[in-house]
């Protein structure tokens, strides 16, 4: 995540009042917490383009993961041939 999206993320905290939440950033291949430290570990669209790397970076989402790891990728075999090539 960019700092800017958290900047977003935390004036929608502010303005709901929610408490008891850490912003932070970091690199897929290193994240910034403990292991077993989060208790569902959410990732969209995060995989696709670290074409090479997906391994590592599952690992790592497992490593801080408490209970679950959700990850929602496209489908490479129901793309088209440009998506096909995006995600190459």
């Amino acid at each position: 995540m960019s700092w800017s999206r958290v900047a977003i993320a935390k004036k929608q905290i502010e303005n709901n009042k929610i408490s008891d939440v850490t912003l932070c950033t970091g690199s897929l291949l290193n994240l910034p917490f403990a292991d077993n430290s989060i208790d569902i570990v959410y990732s969209s669209h995060s995989l696709e383009p670290n074409c090479g790397n997906e391994m590592q970076i599952i690992k790592e989402l497992y490593r801080v993961a408490k209970k679950y790891v959700l990850m929602i990728e496209p489908g490479y075999e129901f793309a088209d041939n440009e998506g096909r090539k995006r995600m190459r």
